[in-house]
């Protein structure tokens, strides 16, 4: 629903998504109260709405959403459907996906890494998936979210994922899943190298390297570092990044790091991060930082909805600065080059920071032809 007209009215459309129960639609992110089934004829104004989902086990049907409805409701045409769907979150592992593939999933066994100086030295992929066990305590593994991890090697996880244009190769027969690392509040140290090959597929929220991050201060924030993701493909529902899916109550600085891999998803998705909302009906807006210095993105963005090629959707204090996206970013809505939507009075600052002159950037940024920026000229 789109739009609504005074003194009529408008019955409020059922929501669907594969893999859940809609439970209705409610006029506040908490759930709290009766569900609204409808806007009365003496309502005015712009109507917000969230949909509540209850998730479906057992499931064994393909889990790609619907794209027939919206998770937000708005009362006036072009209205944003600014922020993410809320409701029930689930992160999907190899084990109880419920996504149907054409290849057989291989598991990996865990392997703690050995620390130095208090960091995991993490330099295979038994390690790197030791290392997302400690962060997520699972595995027999005792959580640590505070935990500090440094690259030691380049890691491929799986070999050639995608084919020259970005796609999924779906010729494959044998795939290691992902699971991201949940509420991640450590150090991140890439060490100059690379992780390829990452392979994330399910209608789960919060999904890339690391699906959340949370905590961190304004002096003292999170810090993902001097990291490359490449040769990876990462599908979730909302709020899916190459390197953090969603990032809503921390201070996050994303530092020399770079995407070159292929993100998609239904809303909020973008190269590096996919959303840095913050609820907007509470007073946590511009309370939060988030800094992305000497970073960008190549890969394809694609959403259903709001997308950015190198965030999703914002709603802290943002600063850009020397990067670039050249990436083709794809949407409904929301489309833009570097930010797909931020809120209206968020502080973004954007310096030395530029995008295709195919695209366009509605906060700021340089645009740039690709050869020529290629070339230095």
């Amino acid at each position: 629903l789109s739009s609504y007209t005074y003194g009529k009215g408008a019955e409020l459309p059922n929501a669907t998504r594969t893999n859940y129960t809609f439970d209705g639609w409610f006029d506040n992110s908490e759930f709290e109260g009766k569900a609204v089934t409808k806007i009365s004829k003496t309502d005015k104004g712009d109507k917000e709405f969230w949909a509540k989902w209850t998730k479906v086990t057992n499931s064994s049907s393909s889990s790609k959403p619907s794209s027939s409805s919206s998770d937000k409701s708005s009362s006036s045409k072009g209205k944003s459907s600014s922020s993410s769907k809320k409701g029930s979150s689930s992160s999907v592992s190899s084990s109880s996906s419920s996504e149907t593939y054409n290849f057989s999933l291989k598991k990996i066994t865990p392997k703690e890494p050995k620390k130095e100086k208090d960091c995991y030295q993490i330099g295979t992929v038994e390690e790197l998936f030791g290392f997302a066990a400690i962060v997520n305590g699972t595995d027999s593994m005792t959580r640590d979210s505070a935990a500090c991890g440094k690259l030691t090697d380049d890691i491929v996880v799986n070999e050639e994922l995608l084919k020259g244009n970005g796609r999924f190769d779906e010729q494959k027969t044998e795939i290691i899943p992902w699971t991201p690392m949940k509420e991640f509040a450590g150090q991140f140290d890439g060490n100059r190298k690379k992780i390829s090959g990452l392979f994330f597929k399910d209608s789960a929220d919060a999904i890339g390297l690391f699906g959340s991050i949370t905590g961190g201060s304004e002096k003292e924030p999170v810090v993902i570092k001097d990291l490359g993701l490449v040769d990876s493909y990462i599908e979730g529902y909302t709020s899916v990044g190459g390197i953090v899916g969603t990032a809503t109550t921390a201070h996050l600085s994303l530092l020399n790091v770079y995407n070159t891999s292929t993100i998609v998803g239904y809303n909020n998705i973008g190269g590096l991060l996919g959303s840095g909302i913050v609820d907007p009906k509470e007073d946590t807006l511009s309370k939060y930082t988030l800094t992305i210095a000497n970073c960008y993105n190549t890969g394809l963005v694609e959403a259903t909805f709001t997308a950015g090629g190198l965030v999703g959707i914002a709603g802290e204090v943002v600063t850009l600065v020397n990067s670039y996206n050249f990436g083709k970013v794809s949407g409904s809505e929301h489309t833009d080059a570097l930010i797909g939507f931020n809120f209206i009075g968020i502080n973004i600052s954007i310096w030395n920071t530029y995008y295709s002159s195919e695209q366009s950037s509605r906060y700021g940024g340089i645009s740039a032809e690709e050869e020529n920026f290629k070339n230095g000229s």
